[in-house]
């Protein structure tokens, strides 16, 4: 059981292509859009309403603008789903993500004290 973790990292690794994403841009761009900005935006939203503050705040944020990560693409390879355009929104999210989430790094500092 403990191989399963690692091989699915690598299988999912080796799949990771950049190839053909212009056909793809406006899927790609969509699913980035949500994971990478509106779904911080929204828990950010979230947190200021309803007054959660301090470390709970800040985490829950963060979490929500991580990118795009492995998970997904087993669960799309798994259902035989569109694993390319999984493999390519990973990919280009963790590219991407590393920009945004230093920004919502700066945005929580300001807006959650």
């Amino acid at each position: 059981m403990a191989t399963v973790g690692p091989l699915a990292l690598f299988s999912i690794g080796l799949q990771l292509k950049f190839e053909g994403w212009r056909q793809q841009f406006a899927q790609i761009s969509t699913a980035m859009i949500y994971k990478l900005i509106l779904a911080p935006a929204l828990v950010l939203l979230f947190a200021l309403l309803l007054g959660v503050k301090g470390p709970v705040a800040r985490i829950s944020i963060f979490e929500a603008a991580m990118p795009t990560l492995v998970t997904s693409g087993i669960i799309a390879e798994q259902y035989h789903l569109n694993a390319k355009l999984v493999n390519l929104v990973i990919g280009f999210s963790i590219v991407i993500g590393l920009m945004t989430t230093a920004l919502w790094d700066l945005v929580i500092r300001f807006a959650i004290a």
